[in-house]
């Protein structure tokens, strides 16, 4: 039996790239863009939820997010917020009114980054993305009937973040990148589809970052 997945962030770059390595894999995707599925909004999560009716979900996938561009001297309270509010408060807040429409076992995937690590010109990107790993380890304790996982993304080729640096830029990270590569959105579909159907792993956070020591 087909099973479903629903993809938030459906319109985000990372979501579009990661489709069709999913439906090959013969999964079938529910599509939520931010039009039908605001993560910082609860009125329209709960609105979301209610319109779904009876259909029951075999996983999520969190591809929502804000691509850092406020470093310290630029930001404001508002920016930071957001940032919370899309990558922490909106999973939660999705959770606490879905949960009971996802089948037991059903895996749920987030996006975190190489920043976590490495940092990032944007302090409220960085530690965002690092507050996913405390998130899947508490959502894991209350929901032990399903599994959290992430990945931990570095800089994938032909992104919206690429895209908008300079070759300069993209050559100071290629040095950095094993055999200088960029990641690819292949490489990303192919994690994805490796943890939708792993059962043994959870509470992980997967490096698909692609850096040198």
């Amino acid at each position: 039996m087909q099973k479903t997945i629903l993809i938030v962030g459906a319109n985000s770059f990372i979501a579009k790239s990661m489709v069709l390595h999913l439906e090959a894999a013969g999964y079938a995707c529910m599509a939520a863009p931010r039009s039908e599925l605001d993560m910082e909004d609860e009125t329209s999560i709960i609105r979301f939820v209610e319109k779904s009716g009876n259909l029951m979900l075999d996983g999520i996938i969190f591809c929502q997010g804000i691509n850092p561009d406020k470093n310290v001297k630029d930001t404001s309270m508002d920016h930071i917020e957001k940032m919370w509010k899309v990558n922490i408060g909106g999973p939660i807040i999705l959770l606490k009114h879905l949960h009971f429409k996802l089948n037991n076992a059903a895996p749920i995937i987030f996006f975190s980054s190489v920043a976590v690590t490495k940092g990032s010109y944007d302090p409220a990107y960085a530690a965002a993305k690092s507050a996913i790993y405390g998130l899947i380890q508490s959502l894991a304790n209350e929901f032990a009937h399903l599994r959290f996982n992430a990945i931990a993304l570095g800089l994938v080729e032909n992104s919206p973040v690429y895209n908008k640096m300079t070759e300069d830029f993209r050559e100071k990270h290629r040095k950095n990148m094993k055999e200088g590569k960029f990641i690819q959105t292949e490489d990303i579909g192919v994690a994805v589809v490796e943890l939708l159907n792993n059962i043994s792993i959870n509470r992980s956070i997967v490096p698909l970052t692609g850096t040198t020591p």
